[in-house]
């Protein structure tokens, strides 16, 4: 896949595509639910759609259950989506989903930190924002956009942010 980093900045790729769907399905739940559509029937058609990937019709179980056991903890994906908004900007890339996923899912730790990254879904239109979201930048600083991620993920396997 190329120099010893290219497999973390791709998980970082992916990672991010999971995080802005994720986010994605919780609208789109709630748009359903907010225009009276019946939530169980949302909760059947969406994963057969062909817009939503395989990989999250395991979420839509939990949604549907609200068991939101962790597979994939918020606090983590927060954690991801600020460093694709750390490494975006660093590397010249223009990326604004990246900010306002980020921002949703920030918002949603206080109240699921721990859980699985499908209670987003639970806190999407619950969350008054009064007209704009707000949340901080990042504050992780990587020394070049060569380097994202030499230190923090090859030593980091918790979650915390980089030293």
């Amino acid at each position: 896949m190329g120099p010893a980093t290219a497999g973390i900045r791709m998980k970082l790729v992916v990672n991010l595509l999971l995080g802005i769907g994720m986010e994605a399905i919780a609208e789109a739940v709630s748009l359903g639910e907010h225009l009276k559509l019946d939530r169980s029937l949302l909760l059947d058609v969406l994963p057969n759609t062909a817009v939503v990937a395989p990989a999250f019709s395991g979420k839509f179980a939990k949604i549907r259950s609200g068991d939101y056991s962790p597979q994939f903890p918020l606090h983590l994906m927060a954690k991801d989506l600020g460093l694709a908004e750390t490494a975006a900007k660093q590397s010249g890339a223009e990326l604004p989903t990246v900010r306002a996923t980020r921002c949703a899912f920030e918002q949603a730790l206080a109240q699921s930190g721990e859980l699985d990254i499908s209670a987003i879904a639970s806190s999407v239109g619950t969350v008054e924002v009064e007209g704009k979201m707000s949340c901080s930048s990042p504050n992780i600083e990587f020394d070049s956009p060569e380097g994202i991620y030499e230190e923090p993920c090859a030593t980091n396997t918790r979650g915390d942010p980089p030293s």
